[in-house]
């Protein structure tokens, strides 16, 4: 994996993009891990692309892709997560280019990452805000959040922001060819399909400042393709299990309950999970688990949850490496009983029993040596 990529896609920024290349090097470098930024230029016609180039000469962790022209800035996102993406990028972070996002924001998006799928630098939570704005704009852009939270009925405050860490399972399991809005419906639409997946997402408070040079991309157009494209998601999303959300300062996540009348079992019709794990249910879990000499992996996982797919291969890999632990599944849509025992209220979970006891439980889909890192200190 190669860490950090920040994708920042530009249109006429020349005025911004060499002060905010200056301001985020330095503060990806504080994450800790290895960094890089994308600039993904639109042809812009006020040189952007050029200054872009020559950046990327003076600094070996900034690339750039050119696009012809104007096409609009989800576009513009999904063709930078695809290359990040091909370079093995594990955490995929988006902002704009204008200095609207303070680039002293970044390590913590990063950070947060180490227990959410999608971080989210969010306005409306407590401890954020917005400066130099108006009424009416600030009423459109709350007003526009609170719309598309009650139709989409979830529970993410800030859905039309832009500041953004994705993890990188998150991007590799959704079908990101099938994601249409732009502007701030693209900034709904990528929330809504990551809650949908069963990711979890965590918002964290942002203050969203005034660009400092330029013109704002952003139009009445814009907007309004947000609210008409609301009701379509809502539209393709039914049938589909409630997400889980939790927002810095209410630890309250939305969880969804797994012994819900309304559980659909495998809407997507995807295909059972199959390999070297064995599977475990309600009938034989005191046998297989409970009673089991050494310590056991239980995988709570159901075949609609994206990210449940992402870590059975993981799972496999270590069922497969090591004597001192076995590794077992268990489908919650078809064993509720045991699930529930446990508490087990979002999945991916995976809960290590030793000596017939709880000892660990992990939520949450995570590269193989995270996981294993969780795992040692219970093992050893």
């Amino acid at each position: 994996m190669s860490g950090a990529w920040l994708v920042l896609p530009t249109y006429n920024e020349a005025e911004n993009l060499e002060s905010m290349i200056a301001a985020v090097l330095p503060r990806l470098a504080e994450s800790g891990v290895e960094h890089h930024v994308l600039v993904v230029d639109d042809g812009s016609p006020d040189g952007t692309g050029r200054i872009a180039d020559r950046l990327a000469s003076e600094h070996p962790e900034v690339e750039v892709l050119h696009r012809a022209a104007k096409a609009g800035l989800g576009p513009a996102y999904l063709e930078g997560f695809g290359h990040a993406l091909a370079a093995g990028a594990e955490y995929l972070l988006e902002m704009d280019a204008d200095f609207s996002h303070d680039p002293g924001e970044l390590p913590r998006l990063i950070q947060g990452a180490a227990d959410a799928d999608l971080v989210i630098g969010s306005r409306y939570v407590a401890g954020g805000g917005v400066e130099n704005w108006g009424l009416v704009r600030r009423a459109l852009s709350r007003g526009g959040c609170l719309y598309a939270r009650a139709l989409l009925r979830v529970p993410v405050r800030d859905l039309t922001g832009g500041f953004k860490c994705f993890r990188r399972e998150v991007l590799s399991t959704l079908d990101l060819s099938r994601v249409a809005a732009d502007g701030y419906g693209f900034q709904i639409e990528m929330t809504y399909r990551t809650l949908k997946a069963g990711f979890r997402v965590r918002e964290v408070p942002i203050v969203f400042h005034e660009r400092r040079a330029g013109q704002s991309k952003m139009s009445a157009t814009i907007a309004l393709e947000a609210l008409w494209k609301v009701p379509a998601l809502r539209l393709k999303g039914r049938g589909d299990r409630r997400p889980q959300c939790r927002s810095e300062g209410s630890r309250q996540g939305w969880r969804r309950s797994l012994s819900s009348d309304a559980r659909q079992h495998n809407p997507r019709g995807e295909p059972p999970m199959v390999g070297s794990v064995p599977d475990v249910t309600d009938s034989n879990f005191q046998a297989q688990v409970i009673e089991a000499d050494g310590p056991v992996l239980v995988d709570f996982w159901a075949p609609w949850c994206g990210p449940c797919r992402v870590v059975g291969p993981v799972l496999e890999e270590i069922n497969d490496e090591r004597d001192d632990l076995q590794v077992v599944k268990l489908n919650v849509d078809d064993n509720p009983q045991t699930a529930q025992s446990y508490g087990v209220m979002s999945i991916p979970t995976m809960i290590v029993f030793k000596h017939g006891q709880e000892a660990h439980k992990v939520v949450g889909a995570m590269p193989k040596g995270r996981l294993e890192q969780e795992l040692e200190p219970i093992l050893a």
